[in-house]
């Protein structure tokens, strides 16, 4: 694999630096506008903010690895440099069945299940041990945290985040920007923008 930078350097990044090592890539700098230029993250600098990427002169591979859905929507909306790359990055573990679907920038971490007639859209995170079923939509940019399980024939649309341990039912639908809370079982549509939790998952 290439050389690649990380925006982003909190838990997720160094997770996201831990994984592309283990692929046989090597990280060269994060970017972080909450870092001082020149400081390390384990043991690779911080490059500069995340605006120094439009100053870059070269091609370059841009791995954006912001967990909260949002914050990495607008990281992205501010990266306009035509020489950044943003490649899928997916764990040799995780596990990819038929006729599914990638974006760019997606992530896709170790013991993922994705069956198959399974569609994810830009910059999705699908995080360690989740299950997507058959014929399910990810919508760009949202979050699945660890061992989320979705099942079958489910909607998810833009910007959504799904809790570590959380279950989505068959054929159910998860509105643009909605928050599905640790450990919930959606048993209904959740509407754009509703947090729900619990068992049954219930707007709060």
């Amino acid at each position: 694999m290439s050389n690649f930078v990380i925006v982003g350097g909190g838990g997720f990044g160094r997770e996201t630096a831990w994984m592309i090592q283990e692929l046989g890539g090597r990280v060269t700098g994060f970017f972080d506008d909450y870092l001082p230029e020149g400081a390390q993250v384990d043991q690779v600098p911080v490059m500069g903010s995340v605006a120094r990427l439009n100053e870059q002169k070269e091609w370059l591979n841009v791995v954006v690895a912001i967990a909260d859905p949002q914050a990495r929507q607008k990281v992205v909306a501010r990266l306009h440099n035509p020489l950044l790359r943003f490649p899928n990055v997916v764990h040799p573990t995780a596990r990819l069945g038929f006729n599914n679907q990638m974006g760019r920038g997606c992530i896709v971490t170790a013991g993922v299940i994705c069956t198959t007639h399974v569609s994810l859209g830009d910059f999705v995170i699908v995080n360690l041990g989740t299950t997507i079923g058959h014929d399910t939509t990810i919508g760009s940019y949202s979050s699945l945290m660890p061992q989320a399980t979705i099942a079958g024939n489910v909607r998810v649309e833009m910007g959504v985040f799904v809790g570590s341990h959380a279950c989505v039912l068959q054929q159910r639908r998860l509105g643009a920007q909605c928050t599905v809370g640790a450990g919930a079982v959606v048993t209904r549509d959740v509407a754009e923008g509703t947090i729900v939790k619990g068992v049954p998952a219930r707007a709060i």
